[in-house]
């Protein structure tokens, strides 16, 4: 019985092909690829080769051309070919010099025609047109076997199978495609908007660095020593530690505004806050209180330091050397308020209070005075 050696990188069609040619008899040989096909062809010299149309990268038309230059003998050759791509196999074929075509594997009456009469006269495998097998072309004689139609019958649901798994691929992974695009998407806005929260809360902690500070001086001011006076005086009483507080006014500050001009009394109370700043510890909070006046908390100090450190403060300042286009403006002094917790109030608000009452005391007395935490010093 003849040798037929079926080409093609489908499993599901050389799988029907070697099913229908075994049941009819013949000795199948199979390739999946264009060296295969080669190899078999010189090994095992069969009778009549099966192309499928579609073969891979070299592709069929590379494939006929090295049988025909290699081949001692005249090969019979056929193409294998779809309906659908019956067009582009007769233009192989015409290239190729082959005659025959086999359109409609799944006619296996047709395909068992085709192949007794190319193995019944080679001759005529070979020349300048090509033509086809299909279910209307000319068949054998006789009617289709149950066992054909079966097998026909499950070729075509299975390659209906094939069809509908390769759009459902297509599809899955045309899914796939446009959800990765919208997870990008969805990645960049989500940076966009992290961005954008990030920018806001940077500006957002402007806004109130600016709210709580005094543009003049540089100082925090009094909303933010109303809140840091209450935080303190929390962690005071928890701990048991004194908490103190200055209320300081530079004297006759209207008098340096009416005799300098307003440019110049900027210039004092930069000149005393940059001043009163350098004195300042670490953890004190030094805040411009009001026009011209200034709030020192200082944490953790007895009395007899808050008074030292005021007295030093009241001191030294007439020394500062203050100029103003050219202008010498001073001597500037200072009247302070001092109150201490818990002798002088146990809230933030009453030690306010009563920092303030001082500061009055003080501004009364003098100018250059201080008054409060068990003093009265000129």
């Amino acid at each position: 019985m003849a040798t037929i050696l079926v080409t093609t990188d489908r499993l599901l069609t050389r799988c029907y092909l070697t099913l229908v040619l075994k049941h009819q008899g013949y000795h199948v040989l199979e390739a999946d690829s264009s060296a295969l096909a080669l190899s078999v062809i010189h090994g095992a010299r069969p009778n009549l080769a099966l192309i499928d149309v579609l073969l891979p990268h070299p592709g069929a038309y590379q494939l006929i051309r090295q049988i025909r230059n290699e081949s001692k003998t005249a090969l019979p050759l056929a193409l294998l070919a779809s309906p659908a791509m019956h067009g582009e196999a007769r233009l192989l074929a015409n290239a190729c010099g082959i005659s025959r075509i086999v359109a409609d594997i799944a006619d296996p009456e047709a395909l068992l025609a085709l192949v007794e009469a190319m193995l019944s006269d080679p001759s005529a495998t070979s020349g300048p047109s090509a033509t086809s097998t299909t279910g209307e072309s000319e068949k054998a004689p006789g009617k289709a076997t149950k066992f054909y139609l079966t097998v026909s019958r499950l070729y075509r649901r299975v390659a209906d199978l094939e069809s509908c798994n390769a759009r459902l691929k297509h599809d899955i992974s045309t899914s796939a495609q446009q959800l990765q695009e919208a997870r990008s998407a969805l990645d960049r806005e989500v940076v966009k908007r992290r961005w954008t929260e990030q920018q806001l809360t940077q500006e957002n902690q402007r806004l109130r660095a600016r709210s709580l500070h005094d543009p003049l001086t540089g100082l925090p001011n009094r909303r933010y020593l109303e809140e840091a006076l209450s935080r303190e005086m929390s962690r005071a009483k928890r701990n048991g530690k004194p908490l103190s507080m200055m209320l300081i006014d530079i004297d006759n500050f209207k008098h340096c505004n009416d005799t300098f001009g307003n440019a110049a009394g900027d210039a004092v109370l930069r000149a005393v806050s940059r001043y009163m700043n350098s004195l300042a510890r670490s953890d004190d909070i030094l805040c411009r209180y009001g026009d011209e006046e200034f709030a020192l908390v200082i944490t953790n100090t007895a009395p007899a330091m808050l008074r030292q450190r005021a007295n030093s403060l009241r001191s030294s300042i007439p020394k500062l050397r203050i100029e103003h286009d050219r202008q010498h403006i001073g001597p500037i002094t200072l009247s302070i308020g001092l109150a201490i917790f818990p002798d002088s109030g146990d809230s933030a608000a009453v030690l306010l209070q009563a920092a303030d009452a001082t500061l009055c005391l003080a501004k009364s007395a003098g100018p250059d005075c201080i008054v409060g935490g068990g003093m009265r010093a000129h």
